[in-house]
């Protein structure tokens, strides 16, 4: 009696193919986000430039770099500037005081 041929398993083929496939989707994918900025410069139009990120406005200026313009923002008023002044004092007495209360503590 003849015998039919059974196909063999590939049992090692299946196994490389189920660990090899998302490794190469995740390295594909990975390449992608790498390159994205060259991928979308090729296959765009020769005349359409990318936008780019909005950029801030705000110069910072030296003092004393140029006089003759004025700063955009008026300089603080005497009054701002004397609340500044003893909101910073009751923070160096609150500073102090738990200084030396650690200071107690240790000795």
């Amino acid at each position: 009696m003849a015998q039919k041929k059974r196909k063999k398993r590939r049992w090692l083929r299946t196994i490389l193919f189920y660990l090899l496939f998302p490794i190469a989707v995740w390295l594909g994918a990975l390449l992608i986000w790498f390159f994205w900025a060259d991928l979308t410069r090729l296959f765009s139009t020769p005349g359409e430039k990318p936008k780019a990120a909005a950029k801030s406005e705000t110069k910072i200026e030296k003092a004393g770099a140029n006089p003759a313009q004025k700063p955009s923002e008026p300089a603080p008023t005497r009054s701002e500037e004397k609340l500044a002044d003893e909101d910073r004092q009751k923070l160096d007495a609150i500073l102090k005081r738990l200084q030396e209360q650690k200071a107690g503590n240790v000795k």
